[in-house]
């Protein structure tokens, strides 16, 4: 049975007479041979489905006014059935699109937990830009809307910040979607781990890529995530050619209108291929050659349920009740999380846990980490080992600025995650 057979009739027609059977078609067609084929009860759960989360304010209205309704009706089961029937497949795959399709961009805002492949397409015009207007659900939170698995390339700057609310966790590129997808083919599936740099100037992070390359043990993937590109002949492009021929080490740069390090992190979070991540910062450093490979045996041993590994950081420069050459922070309790929080430049966390929680949270600018960390804690089993991981580097937005409203959240937060 076709998919225009198997649909009911007031979908039919519109699939049959309009561009939304396009859309589907080319939303599908890449994982026809791995799919089952779509049947008429798919339907019939995806509306029960979309009505019982209020997907559909009204669902009177699905028939009162049909003839205005059936296109953006449409455009939301097909999105819903297009989760449903690529769930599950291997992370590795990855969608890359040459047009704007608004059932795939529906279905990336949707998708929640079940972690879809990645999907590359161009950002929308004007014309289609009202099928993307609002995407965000009524009663959807932070955790199912913060790692949409969707990038839209090709985008204006101008147009950044209106996409961003129309679509929450959407991350936006310059480059072409192809462009794009090349460069995360470079990243390949057999690394351990992933390391994160955000950096405004991306041949910055050069210092804190010097010293991934100074491992004993490597095997991972560098994502260099920045709003500007670097200059052409840059050492970073020199450091990219030699970890590509003479080193396991990927390093891709990625240039994207992020809001902060942390949007840039979550970023990070959606790209990786590896089932471990790391954080660090431009002006930090691996404490020495060997913390890689003590990492990765840790986590080698460690059962499923492990999510978090940390360690210590050695401060440099002084600031908020600490000093220069300090070992911060030892072993921590949840109680001590009322207080404190271990640096993220100690810890490596498993991939999975933090695409559960939705990320990093966007509402607190300096400390979104210890944020995290409350959320983790209970269901991470984190194990620490008395080991400086990294050289952590007083100076930046955490020094500087004071995240007022997470300190006013701190008590209930600490409350409600215990």
């Amino acid at each position: 049975m076709s998919t225009l057979e198997s649909a009911p009739a007031w979908l039919s027609t519109t699939l049959a007479e309009s561009e939304l059977g396009a859309w589907w078609r080319e939303a599908i067609s890449p994982y026809e041979q791995l799919t089952h084929s779509l049947t008429t009860a798919d339907f019939r759960q995806a509306r029960l489905a979309l009505n019982g989360a209020e997907r559909i304010p009204d669902s009177s209205e699905l028939y009162s006014d049909l003839a205005a309704k059936r296109f953006e009706i449409g455009v939301l089961l097909l999105a819903h059935i297009f989760i449903e029937k690529i769930a599950g497949l291997p992370q590795e795959l990855c969608l890359a699109f040459d047009r704007f399709n608004p059932i795939l961009a529906v279905a990336a805002t949707l998708n929640k937990r079940a972690q879809l492949p990645l999907t590359i397409m161009p950002a929308p015009d004007a014309e289609l830009g009202h099928w993307v207007l609002p995407l965000a659900p009524a009663g959807l939170t932070e955790t199912d809307l913060g790692l949409c698995r969707l990038i839209l390339a090709n985008c204006p700057i101008a147009a950044a910040d209106q996409l961003r609310k129309a679509i929450p966790g959407v991350h936006l590129v310059p480059a072409h979607p192809q462009t794009v997808a090349t460069a995360l083919s470079n990243a390949p599936s057999h690394h351990w781990l992933t390391i994160v740099i955000p950096a405004l100037d991306p041949e910055q992070a050069c210092r804190a890529i010097q010293g991934i390359i100074d491992q004993v043990t490597k095997h991972v993937t560098v994502f260099v995530i920045s709003p500007n590109e670097p200059p052409p002949e840059s050492r970073l492009e020199t450091l990219c050619r030699q970890c590509a021929s003479e080193l396991d080490i990927s390093i891709v740069q990625i240039t994207v209108f992020d809001v902060g390090p942390y949007d840039a992190m979550n970023l990070g979070i959606k790209l990786s291929k590896t089932p471990w991540v790391y954080f660090l910062g431009i002006d930090d450093s691996l404490a020495s050659a060997k913390v890689l490979d003590e990492i990765m045996n840790v986590a080698n041993g460690a059962p499923d349920g492990v999510r978090m590994i940390y360690g210590n950081v050695e401060i440099q420069g002084s600031g908020h009740g600490t000093y220069d050459k300090q070992i911060y922070a030892y072993a921590f309790d949840y109680d001590r999380l009322q207080r404190q929080t271990p640096c993220h430049q100690a810890i490596f966390y498993r991939v999975e846990a933090l695409r559960e929680i939705g990320g990093y949270s966007l509402k607190y600018p300096v400390c979104a980490d210890w944020h995290t960390n409350l959320r983790l804690w209970r269901t991470g089993n984190p194990i620490f080992i008395d080991l400086v991981v990294a050289r952590f580097a007083r100076g930046g937005i955490s020094s500087l600025v004071l995240d007022d409203q997470f300190f006013e959240d701190l008590p209930g937060l600490w409350a409600s995650y215990k």
